[in-house]
């Protein structure tokens, strides 16, 4: 771990390249800039560092610094008064990283499989809704299609996925507001539900106040008027757990209740997906662990 970190073949993460991107036009030649990185990104000292297994090549000859390049360099740190002090605050060894990177592989050749038979079952709803075999507009039916799609483009990053999420979104909403008023007020199969998924397929915010409100308002009555749907969730808790974790337990509470084709290939597609993200987060534990 360091403070500097050479400007040759520098690897950012997001975050970190939108603080620093300005840096890359200060000067011709970007000198003195690595300098700067640390404090722009608000270092801990512990998330910069060197890796040295990794072998480049260089191809272009290597130059002698022109009399420019430490001029402009002189200049940049002067502007923004920061020193050629550089830190070194520790290291991983070999052993802990080869352990992590075990663990990590494991995880990604699970990943690889759950995400192949995931996006199989994927095929076979996207088929099952443009047939008819899916009908219901609900959370039991288009409508957890839509959520599934959505969070599997995220996970997958194929776009198209999200593309037909958005279709069978607008199909849902359009069969759920042409139910009767009762059917509606449903959170599984109507209103409250497709409420309930507007942030997790749309760019739309909705607070938690603001869902609550409007829950109120299409009830017309108290929140609590559909715990027996609630299925142990709030009306708080919906808006801020995970959509992977109200899809299992609707899905399985849904295929309990009747073991139909539809029900076991939503239950068998969100348990698929619940798992991916598990593994996601076990990998996210795993580095942080070792880089931490």
């Amino acid at each position: 771990y360091t403070t500097f970190v050479e400007m040759m073949l520098p690897c950012f993460s997001s975050d970190a390249l939108h603080k620093v991107l300005e840096t890359f036009n200060a000067n011709e030649s970007g000198w003195g800039i690595e300098y700067h990185w640390a404090l722009l990104i608000n270092s801990n000292k512990h998330d910069m560092a060197i890796i040295d297994d990794i072998p480049m090549i260089h191809t272009r000859p290597i130059q002698t610094g022109r009399s420019q390049n430490i001029k402009e360099m002189k200049q940049y740190m002067s502007k923004y008064n920061l020193t050629n002090h550089i830190e070194e605050t520790g290291y991983l060894s070999l052993s802990s990283l080869q352990e992590t990177q075990s663990i990590l592989t494991d995880l990604h050749d699970r990943r690889g499989s759950i995400l192949a038979s995931t996006m199989d079952l994927a095929h076979t709803m996207i088929k099952n809704v443009q047939n008819g075999a899916i009908s219901r507009p609900g959370l039991n039916g288009i409508l957890s299609v839509s959520l599934f799609l959505y969070k599997l483009a995220v996970i997958s990053e194929n776009i198209q996925y999200k593309d037909i999420a958005s279709v069978f979104f607008q199909i849902s909403k359009s069969k759920i507001v042409s139910q009767n008023e009762l059917s509606q007020q449903s959170f599984i199969s109507g209103y409250l539900g497709y409420l309930w998924s507007i942030k997790h397929v749309t760019d739309i915010e909705l607070t938690s106040d603001m869902y609550l409100n409007s829950v109120k308002t299409i009830t017309k009555t108290s929140e609590h008027l559909l715990d027996s749907e609630m299925l142990g969730f709030s009306w708080l808790e919906l808006s801020t757990i995970p959509v992977t974790i109200v899809m299992q337990t609707i899905t399985k509470h849904q295929l309990n209740v009747e073991k139909s084709d539809t029900n076991v290939l939503l239950y068998r597609s969100w348990d698929s997906l619940g798992e991916l993200y598990f593994i996601e987060a076990r990998k996210k534990t795993n580095l942080c662990k070792t880089l931490l």
